[in-house]
């Protein structure tokens, strides 16, 4: 992304909706009606928590140390699980959901672990960026521009092979075509992964033509492949497991799906319908500009510097505010922002002062 739209050294995280995957973070399977920051506190060099001390360490802390705790640069969600990238000086990726299939890292085992707790087998020089979630895979992309993969890799999603039984629990880097890359992003869903770089998009997994190559000569493609029908820059890439949008440095959308490509275009503010035009005060009047592009596996979506989020259902032709009280929403803010938004109508997502937002998936 542009400098102009990083994520600054850290926000607040705010998550609310059915949370029976445990995907929300706040230590618990409780379903949240309106958003609730999720409190990360600080890590120990040995990966354990303030709370986990021994009496004397927690006696010798400071006040203001007992108070900190960690801000969060990114957030991705998907069914079964969340992954946020924090501003934490050391091991600054966190996880939390189902633990199964290695989604969470060697350390989560079995079961549920519904607390964002730390991926602690990460080497303490590795600094994490950015990061994609499938429904049983996670993607990170280190600040040395390499990607590193776990979970499940029954179906090549990982980038590599994976032996028997097709669980990868600790993080790998994805060599092979991106061995000299430095990779600037990365994305993911259930059944297909992408990266990108300055100048080429990389896409691998299942082919449901959504891809960018066609699905009928390569239907499962198990390592990274250059995207040929893309030839500008990346800035942002949103695929579930039929569709793929891409948000070029030219500032124009596409779509890639059914192994045909398309533009995407996004109505004026002057000629929205109702239920889709936010508010905004009167002296708010600037430059449409896409910052980025999100989804889940019915939904595509818009980020734009106004900070209004525009939902498109990739099932139906309307268009949509409101996020559905089956699925689950995280957002990055402050908390005046937070505040704000929930004295606003509930079917509203005005998120004035929001700057990243990710959207996750009806649970089973």
């Amino acid at each position: 992304m542009p400098n102009k739209y990083k994520i600054p050294a850290g926000l607040e995280l705010y998550t609310w909706g059915a949370n029976r995957n445990a995907s929300l973070g706040h230590g618990n399977t409780d379903d949240r009606i309106h958003p609730e920051q999720v409190v990360l506190r600080p890590r120990n060099v040995d990966g354990r928590d303030a709370d986990e001390r021994d009496a004397g360490s927690r006696k010798s802390e400071t006040i203001a140390l007992k108070l900190q705790h960690a801000l969060v640069r990114d957030v991705q969600m998907s069914r079964l699980h969340t992954v946020v990238v924090t501003d934490e000086s050391r091991v600054n990726i966190r996880a939390c959901g189902f633990a199964s299939t290695g989604r969470l890292g060697p350390g989560g085992g079995q079961h549920t672990q519904p607390s964002l707790s730390p991926i602690i087998q990460l080497a303490s020089d590795v600094k994490i960026t950015a990061i994609a979630v499938g429904q049983d895979h996670t993607l990170a992309l280190t600040s040395d521009g390499v990607v590193l993969s776990w979970g499940l890799g029954h179906f090549s999603q990982l980038g590599y092979d994976v032996p028997a039984p097709h669980v990868q629990s600790s993080p790998r880097v994805i060599s092979g075509p991106l061995r000299r890359e430095r990779v600037r992003g990365v994305a993911a869903c259930k059944s297909a992964s992408a990266c990108w770089t300055d100048n080429v998009l990389f896409t691998w997994w299942k082919n449901n033509g959504q891809l960018g190559y066609d699905k009928n000569a390569s239907p499962v493609q198990p390592i990274p492949r250059v995207v040929t029908k893309v030839t500008k820059p990346v800035i942002s890439v949103a695929l579930n497991d039929t569709a793929m949008v891409c948000l070029l440095a030219t500032q124009d959308v596409i779509l890639l799906c059914n192994d045909a490509q398309s533009r995407v275009m996004f109505p004026s503010p002057t000629r929205l319908p109702l239920d889709f035009l936010a508010y905004r005060p009167l002296q708010a009047s600037r430059t449409i500009t896409t910052a980025q592009v999100f989804c889940n596996e019915s939904m595509f979506s818009s980020f734009i510097c106004w900070r209004d989020i525009h939902f498109q259902r990739s099932d139906a032709p309307c268009s949509r505010r409101a996020s559905h009280s089956r699925t689950t929403a995280a957002c990055l803010g402050t908390s005046k922002a937070m505040e704000r938004r929930t004295r606003m109508p509930h079917y509203r997502l005005s998120l004035l002062e929001a700057e990243e937002v990710t959207i996750g998936y009806r649970p089973w």
